[in-house]
């Protein structure tokens, strides 16, 4: 900042003193935070303030009084690149990170510098030192594998060194160094090879640094920079030197909070540096799309090649409008999509009888989600060979097998097209930028009656209609005669419905009969999970009680994609299911579904919280409790409700020997900003106590009363 001083909340400093008032005026109060980091720079900004004839004596004060200036948040080591080979005292002996207690490490310094030369090849320099706090960073940290691109001689990695701080019996610090025996190299698959090396003498309290050299021809996309990772950043510094016939668009994701950026021109050479410190963590959490989204993080995409020598000049990044033209007339996409070869004949053989567009429509997805097997990978184009060699092969990418499907649709006279995707894990879309590159995957949209359908034929169990959940990522780019961005919006629910008819026995066993009804997505996932299960007992013991259940009297129905319902019921033991202490049982009369904890457990969260797909649940139970017994406790109706979207609601009912409960669950919003996350999270905190309240029972005498009393 210009002001010379830190005001994050990170670094608010207390100042352990009772409210000092000063001429009737209070400064300071031990309740407050003071935005400084030392009475040294306190000092300099009374000597800036214009309260600058109060603040003197209080510091003076201070002095006198001895009180000195803490803070929960104080650092072990102040920011800045590291020396090779040379370490100070605090980075070797410090031995936990009080901004982070969950830290196994600590990236320390984290340095690299990329320039390309005038042939038009880059060359990045990479110098790091993380410190080990915990055997648990060994894995990630202090093993480094390093793959690139051999073919051709196109990229390359150079010049590792690497060695390990550790303090010595009497008190010195040693310096290991590896040995060129200790890097590894091997070739993963045609063409791309791996290098591998593992740090000397890990153990908790060391410091590894190592550094190498990374070159490389291609010049299109230039490699991104990580400023955070899983672990806290005290230092990461990334600086470019690249030539100015290469004009690169330069997106930053995550956070921008950048302590110097700067640019200038030197040379014929544009030199530009990004520097950023104490930069917390990003450490996976449920419910997201991508932490990429997320991560302080920059990325290069090459706008514009003008020739040094003859002044010509070649556009990398047009518009959108001119990207679809070209991908209209590409031979991997636009040009898969008309009447060609056995594609046609096989079209023509489906839609024979067929006159309305929806029977037509319902023949070529069902012929094509059960002919094609889908190979697990994402694509946005046809392989090589095209839709011909993919309907023979019967196999194929995303590209091959949702390519095949518009194709057909439209020799069948409906107007179907391409939408470009990318994938949850791939990254959000940037409609800002038209490039190309940023999709990884391709769906179908069409119009029946003005309504639009999108399709993903990649998988059998899913009726049309119904996208994946990687393809939930917020919107596509439809490739059409005027090329637009369009919304996709989740195009299932997951919807269950468990009827529980039990009773219980003084022992604790529970006995009932199970009727559960999945629907929408929920049918689609238990279909999969029912098919790879062992039998259908394991199933249910699996997949709905998740418990050492006796299950017998399986019965299922539902099993195709034509069926709306799986309907599954059996008849269950659940052994010493309740808690019982003498004349006490204890019971929790959530037998099906029933959260362990709250799934948001993190205190705070900086992104979204994306389910994906609409949820919502129907719990009904009626439990009998054994003659002898009566009810001494048991949950009461209750509401819990966030939004209208977003609601709880149990009730309970108590008939002589029989209790009723009824729950309904409702989360039809899937997207949720951080700025709602204390409220979605207390929600779920209060959702799944109300889940883990128990039913007490006990015993009654002869006469009818409790044996407590």
């Amino acid at each position: 900042m210009a002001s010379g001083y830190d005001v994050s909340p990170e670094s608010r400093y207390r100042f352990s003193i009772f409210r000092l008032p000063y001429r009737g005026l209070s400064i300071l109060d031990i309740r407050e935070f003071v935005d400084c980091r030392t009475l040294n720079q306190l000092y300099f900004m009374s000597l800036c303030t214009k309260h600058v004839r109060y603040l003197r004596p209080l510091l003076i004060a201070i002095s006198l009084l001895g009180i000195s200036v803490t803070s929960g948040h104080t650092q072990p080591v102040e920011p800045g690149p590291a020396e090779w080979k040379e370490i100070s005292d605090a980075e070797l002996d410090f031995t936990e990170y009080p901004a982070d207690s969950n830290a196994t490490a600590v990236i320390l310094s984290d340095v690299g510098r990329l320039e390309i030369s005038r042939r038009d090849r880059f060359r990045l320099e990479r110098s790091t030192r993380v410190k080990l706090l915990d055997e648990a960073a060994f894995d990630e940290h202090g093993t480094v594998s390093l793959t690139y691109r051999s073919a051709h001689n196109r990229e390359d990695v150079r010049s590792i060194e690497g060695h390990t701080f550790v303090r010595s019996d009497d008190g010195s610090i040693q310096l290991v160094e590896i040995h060129d025996n200790d890097i590894f190299e091997e070739e993963i698959r045609d063409g791309v090879h791996r290098v591998t090396f593992t740090l000397p003498n890990l153990e908790p309290g060391a410091v590894i640094e190592y550094r190498y050299e990374s070159y490389s021809k291609d010049v299109l996309s230039l490699p991104t920079w990580h400023f955070q990772s899983s672990e806290p950043t005290v230092y990461s510094e990334y600086e470019t030197r690249i030539p100015n016939w290469l004009d690169y668009i330069i997106m930053t994701h995550g956070s921008n909070d950048f302590d110097e950026k700067t640019d200038r021109e030197v040379m014929n050479e544009r030199r530009k540096r990004w520097v950023a410190t104490n930069i917390p963590a990003l450490r996976a959490e449920p419910f997201i799309t991508t932490l990429e989204n997320y991560r302080m993080s920059l990325t290069f995409q090459l706008n514009r090649y003008k020739n040094p020598r003859t002044g010509q000049e070649r556009h990398f990044i047009t518009s959108w409008p001119t990207l679809a033209e070209m991908l209209i007339e590409d031979p991997r996409l636009g040009e898969q999509l008309g009447r060609h070869g056995n594609v046609n004949d096989r079209v023509e053989s489906i839609v024979d009888h067929l006159k309305s567009k929806e029977e037509k429509m319902q023949a070529i997805y069902s012929f094509v989600a059960n002919t094609m097997n889908w190979d697990g990978r994402s694509s946005a184009f046809a392989s090589k060979g095209g839709l011909d060699d993919a309907l023979e092969r019967g196999r194929g990418t995303t590209g091959d097998i949702n390519l095949l499907l518009c194709s057909m649709l439209r020799i069948a006279g409906i107007d179907a097209y391409p939408v470009l995707i990318s994938t949850r894990s791939n990254g959000a879309p940037m409609p800002i930028y038209p490039f190309l590159s940023q999709f990884n995957s391709v769906i179908v949209q069409l119009e029946i009656d003005d309504e639009p359908i999108f399709l993903d034929a990649t998988s059998p169990a899913r009726p049309m209609g119904m996208l994946p959940y990687r393809a939930l990522n917020g919107q596509g780019w439809k490739i059409a005669a005027k090329p637009t961005w369009i919304p996709i919006p989740p195009t299932a629910t997951q919807f269950r419905s468990s009827l529980i008819r039990a009773s219980i026995s003084p022992s604790g066993d529970v006995s009932a009969n199970v009727s559960v009804t999945n629907k929408s997505i929920s049918a689609v996932r238990n279909r999969e999970r029912l098919a790879e299960a062992e039998s259908p007992q394991a199933f249910i013991r699996d997949a709905l009680l998740d418990s050492e259940a006796d299950v017998k009297d399986v019965t299922t129905s539902g099993l195709t994609v034509d069926d709306p319902n799986l309907q599954t019921s059996a008849t269950v033991t659940l052994p010493s299911y309740a808690q019982v202490a003498g004349d006490t049982i204890y019971l929790n009369p959530v037998i099906i579904g029933r959260p362990e904890e709250n799934p948001l457990k993190a205190e705070t969260r900086s992104f979204p919280v994306d389910f994906g797909y609409p949820r919502q649940s129907i719990y009904t139970l009626s439990l009998m409790i054994p003659e002898g017994w009566e009810i001494a406790e048991m949950p009461e109706n209750k509401v819990v409700e966030m939004t209208d979207n977003v609601a709880f609601q149990r009730i309970v009912q108590a008939n002589d020997q029989v209790i009723s409960m009824r729950i309904i669950q409702v989360l039809n919003s899937t997207r949720f900003a951080p700025d709602v996350y204390d409220k979605l999270r207390g929600y779920f905190e209060d959702i799944t106590a109300a889940q883990n309240e128990p039913i007490v029972l006990k015993r009654t005498t002869e006469d009818g009363t409790s044996e407590s009393r």
